[in-house]
């Protein structure tokens, strides 16, 4: 934890430190004295600012910001704009460099990427001689308050490094603006350290405020530019609510300002936690949060148990790591919304869905509480739009009935899961081939779970109804979901839906398509809907569904879970051959799945392992995998096992020549082939024997 005070600087009264935007220190410290370069009259930010080149759109692109457990509280735009949930300001970052002020929001030489695969943003903007990088994340802060109690909640941390050789000027500005629009601000003040916003502590510096500027919206700029401020400490009102204000601190050569943001507690109903919705004192000059690394290790101890692939295409890894991150610090954003034609009640099914094949489960059950909200007296759970969520709902059900706290929700779930098999039983709540298919999954995974917290006979009704339904389903993929009228919008969803359908049916198209998709955004945040130029031209700027499916679609790619058993590599690309492809920590109905493909010349390789799941019977046959993309004449059937597949033509890889082999290709748990050249032992993964 680092501790976030300045020993030079005081948390009240007058700072000592020089004043950065002094002329007559300009020259010497690096820092600009009256600006002669010309700047707007109003600095907005970037969706706004790039409106009037897009035709008067504004393209919501941000990317959520918090912690796993108050979900997402803040969101970063690509210029490293801030703005907390429910807060009707932002904090944007101005750098007074030796030439002139430079605004992120407006500046050409602006890049913004993610650090590792975790929620942590960093921006760099480009001054006279070298990079001014912003750093952006969600913490469980804490600072001691002077009562001798401790506020403790989760928070945004924002820092500023200089990585140019000579010092600047930073100024933190307080904005009455949201990302997309036009905020308020009735009342800004500081007083060292601290600033305040509408009477409430909004921002907590590392150091004091030198000086200060505080005016009307638009003014702001201006004046900073010909260094027209003031002293650090004060409060200014305003009876429009358009007040803005920038907080200049001195930013030495590799020094770092950071600066907390604690979460608004203007809606108390948003948060996951109960401990973190306490009311609580505010935060004060003295306060400790992790920095960015360790934040970043955060998110990856959190995530090291999901699901993860390895393919040709390491964009597609890449993809789901990130995707993870996202999906538990946000999958709970915007999940009552219907987007495009696809019903509430169907993104809900493919959300639980990838959660659940994934492994996160944090987010399971306040979404299994959401749902048991909405269910009414004949059991169906009603969305917004009128749509069922029957099957979301027993999505959610099955790992919770299955994990550590399955004696708690078998008394919440039993009920309703043996409400909804009854309602599914009598064609209710799947009102699409894609929900009807979700539903088969989702059935035979709750059921297992059933026998676990010692319900048996509803298990073997779920079982019994997911062999019926899956004859209906039949082996082709379901109908490709419409996309409306506008040929100019792509919802993202209802491509992710249409990949998911096209694997399904073994069609080789989807590996193009589902490439596409991933260009879209960052590889994490993907938008609902997209124009012709790819950039976000509906109303969420990140739709946790999309994301959802998208994932589903690449884990597709490894592996499909169906009632007969698990589909390996579906589909295979001319381009793949002779490349390893690995998939780990798959949730399936029999347990946790995982397989490696390997190459001996032209003949590819295959080795699983299934961990039974709870309520699963480890002494059964395990479950049957097939190979279409690879072999469509290969199966096999076993808890572990490992197999030499048929030649399938030249590789890209070099290797030694195999003689031709007259036995049996596989060789299975049961079976153990003598080491030949005829037969050659099948090399394990890079983990060991183990997948897990």
């Amino acid at each position: 934890m680092a501790n976030n005070t300045d020993p030079s600087s005081s948390s009240s009264g007058a700072s000592t430190e020089q004043n950065p935007l002094d002329e007559s220190q300009g020259e010497s410290a690096g820092l600009p004295a009256k600006s002669s370069v010309e700047i707007p009259s109003r600095i907005e930010p970037y969706a706004l600012s790039r409106a009037a080149a897009n035709d008067s759109r504004i393209v919501r692109n941000w990317a959520p910001l918090g912690t796993v457990d108050a979900g997402a509280i803040a969101d970063c735009d690509p210029a490293g704009l801030v703005q907390m949930r429910n807060e009707t300001w932002c904090l944007d970052w101005w750098i007074g460099a030796e030439d002139r002020w430079h605004h992120p929001s407006i500046d050409a030489a602006v890049r913004q990427r993610r650090i590792g695969d975790s929620p942590v943003l960093e921006t760099a903007m480009r001054v006279p001689g070298g990079d001014i990088i912003q750093r952006v994340f969600g913490v469980r802060a804490t600072s001691a308050v002077s009562d001798g109690s401790l506020w403790d909640d989760s928070a945004v941390i924002v820092e500023i490094e200089n990585l140019t050789a000579v010092p600047v000027a930073l100024a933190l500005t307080i904005r009455p603006y949201l990302l997309d629009g036009i905020g308020s601000i009735t009342s800004l003040g500081s007083a060292g350290s601290v600033i305040s916003v509408d009477g409430a502590v909004a921002a907590v510096l590392s150091k004091s405020v030198a000086r200060r500027v505080v005016g009307e919206l638009g003014t702001v700029a201006t004046r900073l530019a010909n260094a027209d401020d003031e002293q650090p400490d004060g409060t200014s009102t305003s009876a429009a609510s358009c007040l803005e204000g920038a907080f200049v601190v001195a930013l030495p050569h590799t020094a770092v300002v950071r600066i907390l943001l604690p979460r608004s507690t203007r809606n108390e109903a948003s948060s996951r936690s109960k401990k973190s919705s306490a009311q609580k004192p505010a935060p004060t000059a003295q306060w400790d949060a992790p920095d960015a690394g360790a934040i970043d290790a955060g998110w990856a101890a959190h995530t090291k148990q999901a699901a993860r692939v390895e393919l040709p295409d390491s964009t597609f890894d890449r993809v789901v790591a990130r995707s993870e991150s996202l999906l538990l610090l946000a999958a709970t954003d915007e999940f009552f919304a219907a987007s495009g034609t696809a019903t509430a009640a169907l993104r809900a099914a493919e959300l639980c869905d990838t959660l659940v094949r994934v492994g996160l489960t944090e987010p399971l059950g306040p979404i299994a509480r959401a749902l048991l909200g909405q269910q009414r007296l004949r059991g169906s759970i009603r969305m917004p739009d009128r749509s069922d969520a029957t099957v979301a709902l027993l999505h959610v059900s099955a790992p919770l009935l299955a994990g550590k706290q399955q004696e708690l929700w078998a008394e919440d779930l039993v009920g309703p899961v043996a409400q909804a098999i009854h309602r599914l039983s009598k064609g209710h709540g799947v009102a699409s081939p894609s929900l009807l298919r979700s539903a088969v999954i989702a059935l035979g995974r709750v059921a297992p779970s059933l026998r676990a917290v010692g319900q048996p006979e509803v298990a073997d009704a779920a079982e019994e109804l997911a062999s019926s339904l899956w004859e209906s389903v039949g082996l082709s993929a379901a109908a490709r979901p419409s996309e409306g009228s506008d040929s100019a919008k792509r919802w993202m969803f209802a491509e992710g839906l249409s990949a998911r359908s096209a694997l399904a049916a073994s069609d080789s198209s989807a590996i193009t398509s589902i490439v596409e998709l991933c260009r879209i955004g960052d590889q994490a945040v993907l938008p609902d809907c997209t124009d012709a130029q790819d950039l976000a031209c509906g109303a969420m700027a990140l739709d946790p569904a999309a994301v959802a499916v998208r994932v589903g679609a690449i884990l597709d790619l490894a592996l499909i879970e169906e009632p007969t058993g698990l589909v390996i590599l579906p589909v295979w690309s001319d381009s793949w051959f002779g490349s390893p492809v690995e998939a780990h920590g798959l949730r399936t109905r029999w347990g946790v799945a995982s397989f490696a493909l390997r190459w001996h010349g032209e003949r590819p390789a295959l080795l699983w392992e299934v961990i039974p799941g709870s309520g699963v019977d480890p002494t059964g046959s395990g479950p049957q995998f097939t190979a279409p993309g690879l072999d469509p004449s290969w199966s096999a059937t076993g808890w572990t096992g490992e197999a030499l597949l048929a030649p399938m033509g030249p590789v890209v890889v070099a290797s030694q020549p195999e003689a031709a082999s007259s036995t049996d290709d596989q060789t299975g748990p049961a079976q153990s082939a003598p080491e030949t050249a005829a037969n050659p032992q099948v090399e394990a993964p890079r983990e060991g024997d183990s997948f897990t």
